[in-house]
């Protein structure tokens, strides 16, 4: 349930962000660079990073857990080359954003007039806050998203004034917070690399493989991929849009779409598509060839694939499926 901040709570987060604001921490930090908060009382880290993604909005996000700061490193891995769908698939966090009035829309108004809070007529003079889940377009925060993002910026100012002007490697390390019976200490260490790492899922049932292995293997090639509905839907969060995804199997030998699915809200959605793809092979037998696109993917099917005797391809284009979402319009690939 959606529970609204009070006009204090919108009046200490608004303080704090200002002065963050003033601080002008994104000319100091890189996007790259992941500070690592932790704190007494907490079962497992909260991280934060600067932004500087566009000439007119600057921000900082707060990324609840570890599961949060490794959507937003697959975002990263993408380098320059970040595609739009992959931000919408990733981006977990609340942030505080920092631009011109145009950005903003009623509920930000609503808080600022909460809040008391009257922005002077410098540049980027406006904040505002919105919280992002995958598949969901950004929205306004509530009160347990705005009680992290208070800590997230009390933490960061702390960390900031204590780190001066240190060196870091943001590819490396990371900047890290720890409390010991409430007083901080901020050092610059390694970064987990455990966190960057992302491991094939593993089908565990050998009996399940071994009904697979069993199927007649028709020879065909198959193209596979996901994308995001052109158009949202109503959602379990209430006001929030909601945008499903499409799975979609392509026979790429005969030239047709053969099958498709929608993941709902809700659902798991790797344990959707591993019911979805195991479903065509019973019904259709195994083919010899399977393309997708995007590692993401990839990465779902290559236990199976390889336990299959599946020859997995990536590739950029998709002939049958991206002349299908061409003549639908408005898709977007993952």
């Amino acid at each position: 349930m959606f529970e609204v901040p009070t006009g204090n709570q919108w009046q200490d987060l608004f303080q704090l962000a200002e002065q963050l604001r003033r601080r002008q921490p994104w000319q100091k930090y890189p996007e790259e660079l992941i500070f690592t908060f932790e704190k007494e009382g907490r079962n497992e880290p909260f991280y934060m990073t600067i932004h500087g993604f566009e000439e007119d909005v600057l921000g900082i996000s707060v990324y609840r857990g570890k599961e949060d700061i490794k959507k937003y490193l697959n975002i990263l891995r993408e380098g320059d080359e970040v595609t739009m769908q992959t931000i919408i698939a990733n981006q977990s966090c609340v942030s505080a954003l920092f631009g011109e009035k145009d950005m903003l829309g009623a509920g930000d108004f609503t808080a600022m007039e909460l809040a008391r809070f009257v922005p002077d007529q410098s540049a980027l003079s406006y904040i505002y806050f919105r919280v992002y889940q995958p598949g969901f377009t950004p929205w306004y925060i509530n009160s347990d998203e705005l009680n992290l993002l208070t800590m997230g910026l009390t933490d960061f100012l702390k960390a900031d004034q204590i780190l001066g002007e240190r060196p870091f490697d943001p590819a490396k390390e990371t900047v890290r917070y720890t409390e010991n019976n409430g007083e901080p200490t901020v050092a610059v260490a390694p970064f987990d690399e455990g966190l960057k790492e992302k491991q094939p899922p593993v089908v565990k049932d050998d009996f399940y493989i071994a009904r697979l292995k069993r199927l007649k293997k028709y020879g065909r090639c198959l193209e596979i991929d996901i994308c995001y509905m052109n158009t949202p839907v109503g959602s379990g969060l209430g006001p929030i849009p909601f945008f499903p995804k499409l799975c979609i199997i392509a026979d790429a030998d005969q030239g047709y779409i053969a099958d498709q699915c929608i993941f709902e809200e809700g659902v798991d959605e790797e344990e959707a598509f591993f019911e979805f793809i195991v479903k065509y092979f019973n019904e259709n037998g195994l083919p010899r060839k399977i393309n997708i696109r995007g590692a993401a993917l990839g990465l779902l099917l290559s236990d199976l694939c390889d336990r299959l005797s599946i020859d997995l391809q990536e590739n950029k284009q998709l002939a049958i499926i991206d002349d299908f979402l061409a003549m639908i319009g408005g898709f977007a690939t993952e």
